[in-house]
């Protein structure tokens, strides 16, 4: 008796109700395990459709692969699979960092268009405010050329009235000259 227990191999003892299967007609448990399936089932779970564990049907009702699905399948399409499923995960990992970049710089140019914008703003009111001014500015020099203008008009006036005063009196001066020289004539004759 206890040379039969002796015989039994370890999963036989870990597993009574199986000790009278014979041992070629067994697969041990580490024999079944592919390690191809275990890393294509956790590829599935990270994915979202790795299935139910306890399902053991390769179709299930849905009609949707699961990894329950991936023990039935030929070596290598397992592999195959396996080899698709990690590229599509790469790329997929590419393309969301690329997302996540896409994101940052869109955050970045939304910022740099809002200050741009407040700078336009900035800008559209220092302009009104300037555009105001010079026009304000230019009114007054127009009104300064205007008083201008009727100052020299007033003083040219003045210059052309002065210069017939003076062309008078000029005259007048002349001709007391030649009044007086007249009278000297006339007071050389009378002596």
């Amino acid at each position: 008796m206890s040379s039969e227990v002796e015989q039994l191999s370890l999963v036989d003892q870990q597993a009574p109700e199986c000790a009278d299967v014979e041992e070629d007609d067994r697969v041990r448990h580490s024999e079944c395990v592919n390690m191809k399936e275990v890393a294509l089932h956790e590829l599935l779970r990270q994915l979202g459709c790795a299935g139910n564990s306890n399902d053991r049907v390769a179709h299930n009702p849905s009609g949707t692969f699961t990894s329950p699905s991936a023990s039935c399948l030929p070596p290598e399409i397992l592999d195959a699979l396996l080899h698709y499923l990690v590229g599509q995960q790469e790329d997929i990992q590419q393309l969301t960092a690329r997302a996540q970049l896409l994101d940052e710089q869109h955050a970045r140019d939304a910022e740099k268009m809002e200050l741009l914008n407040e700078r336009t703003e900035r800008l559209k009111k220092t302009v009104a405010t300037m555009s105001a001014k010079s026009s304000a500015d230019v009114k007054e020099f127009r009104e300064y050329l205007e008083q201008n203008a009727c100052a020299n008009k007033q003083r040219q006036r003045e210059l052309v009235d002065l210069s017939r005063k003076r062309e008078k009196l000029e005259l007048e001066v002349k001709r007391a000259r030649m009044e007086v020289d007249r009278l000297r004539k006339i007071a050389k004759r009378v002596r």
